[in-house]
């Protein structure tokens, strides 16, 4: 037989960071309340992409942040305990191009640093 639990609504009051490259894969640190674990419905998302949401207590979870390909704009942050309905508290993500290195001057020194 099924089961249908009911719980209380989670609420997210900080993440840090608050952006990361747009290739994805750095841990987000997420504070609130009312954390959960339902297994594969226990979701971060980040716009319209959502990943696993690892919960530690009550108050604390992580997750990874998936790969995307909008920078420079706030996507938001949202957490989901049945894969469904998302928190709406209002938190915003930012992703960044990842830096290029151009030029590297002077390009040589001592061994010994310096």
């Amino acid at each position: 037989a099924s089961q249908f639990y009911f719980y209380k609504v989670p609420r997210v009051s900080a993440i840090k960071p608050h952006q990361g490259p747009k290739d994805g894969e750095s841990t987000v640190h997420v504070w609130g309340e009312n954390f959960v674990d339902f297994g594969e419905d226990t979701l971060c998302s980040f716009g319209v992409s959502a990943v696993k949401a690892k919960i530690h207590s009550p108050n604390y979870m992580t997750c990874k942040t998936p790969r995307s390909d909008v920078v420079q704009r706030a996507m938001p942050f949202a957490v989901s305990l049945n894969g469904q309905q998302m928190t709406k508290d209002r938190i915003d993500y930012w992703y960044y191009n990842d830096p290029q290195v151009t030029l590297i001057d002077p390009n040589l020194g001592p061994e010994t640093g310096g």
